[in-house]
């Protein structure tokens, strides 16, 4: 059971790589095509969709890319005092750090959740999609980490207990 559970997170990890991947490949064949339909004989309207486009796949991938970096612990760190400190008082600071950080998540997708339901009924100029889909990615982004910082937390705890 527990090796298809590994099997399952790493094709996952894996699908959410590729899939930002393919994402910060599109920015760029976007943000070039507007280049180039600019400088031939076709209308401005054809062009206008490429910026809306170009941001919606931005942040997408700035959000999708800092929970990877959240998953995987990528995150740079400031360790010099905490490194100093007992491997038992280590994982207390890591416990509360943790803590602090779900606290702070939890605002923060509160008010991607509300900016999102408010926005969601205005729509975008040129391809006329919800702007609460500018949202999205925010809201995504706090409610998946949130979930990934309380399994690091029952991981941590679960450490403590055993080391007593």
């Amino acid at each position: 059971m527990r090796r298809i559970a590994q099997c399952c997170k790493l094709a996952l990890g894996r699908f959410e790589e590729f899939a930002c991947d393919l994402i910060l490949a599109g920015i760029p064949l976007v943000v070039f095509y507007s280049a180039l339909v600019r400088y031939l004989p076709i209308s401005g309207r054809q062009m206008a969709w490429t910026e809306e486009v170009a941001r919606l796949l931005l942040i997408w991938v700035v959000f999708w890319g800092a929970f990877i970096l959240q998953r995987e612990s990528g995150h740079f760190k400031v360790d010099l005092l905490v490194k100093r400190l007992g491997h038992r008082t280590q994982l207390l600071v890591g416990i509360l750090v943790s803590l602090v950080m779900v606290v702070f998540l939890a605002f923060v997708g509160k008010a991607a959740l509300l900016g999102m339901i408010e926005r969601w009924v205005r729509l975008s100029a040129v391809l006329q999609f919800p702007q609460g889909l500018l949202w999205l990615p925010f809201f995504a982004w706090a409610i998946l980490s949130l979930v990934c910082i309380v399994v690091e937390v029952i991981l941590k705890i679960k450490l403590l207990v055993l080391r007593q």
